[in-house]
């Protein structure tokens, strides 16, 4: 670095023979640059009295000042400096003319323009030096988890550096997806060094599974940019399921809370009885990464009785609503299909009308608004999994003193789906409340829609005879069509009264099972790489993630897919999808070596795995020979044995048919005669196809029964013959 000097020059007052005539003062004009907690070196040099000879200390005067505060000084007895500034001047160096001054552990007080002041022979001098600090950033990734197929965002954050200029890059695969910027940039009250975030908002896909995300942070133009790699860390959001959905009297009084597949593992999550929440257990870690837990509940004799809703609530970090799952606690006896309230119900039914003879209609018809104010209707409880094609169940539950006289209507999307009647249901006390549906079907006043089972049970005894509740369930299996984002809505209303309760379910998120290809070679022999490829199809929602691995026998390590086919949605909602690795031809040379995919989504409660080896058919161009097809045998007609080989490159193949005698297996002879061979035929994988056949008319039954029969298939692909046998 150059380096201007100040010279000063001092008239002497003496001239003393052979002595110079001036004291030359020489510091940088340039600030001194040290990093902020490090020492720092403040140059300051001068030249005086006879060239050669030393200085004599004694009539040496050397001060450092910051801000007119004396820092350091020697007044030619000694070394002085201001207790706890850590500054230094070394008595040595005077002699030879360097008054630098030495800081250690320098802070950003320590910052500013320094004064050096030298008399000699009461001839003096001075200049300044000006200290500059600086500090590097130390970077950290602060958020990198983020939920598939929804706005998530990343955040990193530089702290301790200075002065503030700092600029903010993200890469993917060391590829910018964002310009320079600064960033919200912020001073610690501490040391005032300063702190800053930058964020960078995106929708991951199953293609940000593996890749590599980079933050880099740049200070200066002259200084390297720190950059900070990491690969994303993908939310699960948790399914909750909640057991046993019946309390029997005198049975476990335990509920448990399933919360199953979420990750990370910070979670809260609490049981909601009455306003009152209850504690957790700890959390396992599942074969995939993410978690499961339970949380357990034994309910109170008062928690017991009093029935009503209980609800297992989980909250997650990133996760807008609470996952719950709310269940209706029906006391029924343990021993007999007969609920407790059941065998009750005669006599209160008997007090009832003796209570009705007495005080009379007008009494009963003025208390209906009473009553039926009196009815507590439930939320729709649906459930957590709604998979296309399978049985889902929707249920609603009515709580009052005279449930028997409610309707329960059922609708989706505002169709309704079942009516009940206006007239009043009458029971007769013999029947059994469990067996005999509440409501008789009539005409709806809408077409109702077809596939959908409704059924509604009891009522039955709650609260020690005064209150009961009713059960309305309703059935149907779910397709995208018409389901898709559904609302179903449960109507109760009196008997008499038109004022309905409406409770509605949330909007139904469908999940379809994916079918998922075996893993297909899609390369031409000639290429040094192998295309391995898999699909999924027809599946919903859109989101899915291919994870794939490769090596020796059980010791596989994830590999990243080279292209992945984005969904592509069908016309009836559903969506497909694909992935493709590239590999190394080479290494199918090696019979230990393997490869994995393993395809997950939403609606599946464990991944799909697929697996292929070197010794597989049709990875590699080695043929794939399906079983041998026959006809029947008939005495005087030919006999016909059929085999297609297909997936073989190069065209290169050799097929020959054996029989063999049962009871003299070494025995063989080939069937020449009346052999066929189609093709080879090049398909739309670039890959070949062929089939060969060969026929003989049998003169008796035992030309046959006495005879299995082989197919043999050579290829250059194979290390020896593939052999299928029919007996």
């Amino acid at each position: 670095m150059k380096t201007a000097f100040l010279i000063c020059f001092a008239l002497l007052n003496k001239l003393a023979e052979g002595s110079p005539a001036a004291l030359t003062l020489s510091v940088p004009v340039s600030p001194v640059v040290a990093r902020l907690h490090t020492d720092a070196l403040l140059p300051c040099s001068f030249t005086g009295g006879s060239p050669g000879v030393a200085l004599e200390t004694e009539s040496l005067r050397v001060s450092w000042r910051l801000n007119r505060t004396v820092v350091a000084s020697f007044d030619g007895a000694g070394n002085t400096s201001e207790p706890g500034l850590g500054a230094s001047l070394s008595e040595d160096e005077l002699r030879r003319g360097n008054a630098s001054l030495l800081l250690g552990n320098v802070t950003l007080a320590d910052q500013g323009l320094y004064v050096c002041e030298v008399k000699y022979n009461d001839i003096g001098g001075n200049g300044t030096v000006r200290l500059s600090l600086k500090a590097s950033p130390v970077v950290s990734i602060k958020s990198r988890l983020v939920s598939m197929g929804n706005e998530s965002t990343l955040l990193c954050s530089a702290t301790g550096f200075y002065p503030a200029g700092i600029t903010f890059t993200w890469l993917r695969e060391s590829i910018p997806v964002t310009s320079p910027s600064t960033g919200p940039v912020h001073q610690s009250s501490e040391d005032g060094t300063f702190r800053a975030t930058s964020t960078y908002q995106f929708i991951p896909t199953s293609r940000d599974q593996n890749a590599t995300f980079s933050c880099v942070v740049k200070q200066r133009a002259e200084e390297p940019a720190i950059r900070e790699d990491f690969t994303l860390k993908f939310r699960k959001h948790p399914v909750v399921r909640v057991s046993p959905l019946t309390v029997v009297q005198d049975g476990p009084q335990t509920l448990r809370c399933e919360i199953d597949g979420y990750y990370p593992e910070d979670i809260a999550v609490s049981w909601v009885i009455g306003g009152k929440e209850f504690g957790a257990e700890g959390a396992v870690t599942k074969p995939d990464g993410t978690f499961r837990r339970f949380e357990y509940h034994t309910l109170t004799p008062s928690e017991r009785d009093q029935g009503g809703a209980v609800m297992c609530r989980v909250r997650q970090e990133g996760l807008e609503q609470a996952v719950s799952q709310e269940i209706h606690i029906m006391l029924q006896d343990e021993d007999t299909s007969l609920p407790v309230a059941a065998k009750a119900a005669v006599a209160v039914m008997g007090i009832s009308l003796m209570l009705a003879s007495l005080l009379g209609l007008g009494m009963w018809w003025s208390n209906r608004d009473k009553r039926n104010k009196g009815l507590t209707v439930s939320g729709v409880i649906q459930p957590a999994r709604v998979v296309v094609g399978r049985k889902a169940v929707l249920s609603c539950s009515v709580e009052g003193r005279n449930v028997q006289n409610v309707r329960v209507n059922w609708s989706v999307n505002g169709k309704a789906i079942w009516e009940s009647p206006l007239s009043r249901p009458t029971l007769s006390p013999s029947q059994d409340p469990q067996l005999t549906p509440m409501l008789t079907p009539a005409t709806p006043r809408a077409t109702k829609p077809r596939g959908y089972k409704i059924k509604t049970r009891g009522p039955f005894q709650v609260k020690s005879g005064k209150e009961s509740v009713v059960f309305s369930h309703i059935s149907f299996v779910p397709n995208l069509t018409d389901h898709k984002g559904a609302v179903f809505s449960c109507q109760v209303s009196h008997w008499g009264k038109e004022k309905l309760i409406e409770k509605n379910s949330g909007k139904l998120l469908l999940l379809a099972e994916p079918t998922v290809s075996e893993i297909r070679d899609l390369s031409a022999v000639s290429n040094p790489e192998i295309l391995l490829s898999v699909e999924a199809r027809h599946f919903h929602p859109k989101n899915i993630v291919f994870r794939w691995s490769c090596g020796e026998q059980d010791d596989l390590i994830p590999a990243s897919a080279s292209t992945e086919v984005s969904p592509s949605q069908e016309d009836e909602g559903y969506y497909n999808a694909g992935s493709v690795l590239r590999i190394q031809r080479g290494r199918l040379g090696d019979l230990g070596f393997r490869v994995r995919v393993i395809v997950d989504h939403l609606s599946l409660k464990e991944p799909i795995r697929r697996e292929v080896t070197s010794l597989t058919p049709g990875i590699g161009g080695r043929p794939f020979v399906s079983e041998i097809a026959t006809s029947r045998v008939q005495l005087g007609q030919a006999f016909t044995l059929s085999v297609g080989v297909s997936g073989f490159d190069p065209p290169d193949l050799a097929v020959c048919w054996l029989r063999r005698g049962r009871d003299a297996p070494g025995e063989e002879r080939e069937l020449a005669d009346g052999l066929l061979t189609w093709g080879p035929f090049e398909d739309e994988t670039s890959r070949f196809h062929s089939e060969s056949q060969v026929s003989f008319t049998p003169r008796c039954i035992a030309d046959v029964e006495d005879y299995s029969f082989v197919c043999r298939v050579s290829h250059p692909t194979l290390s020896e013959p593939i052999g299928i046998c029919v007996l």
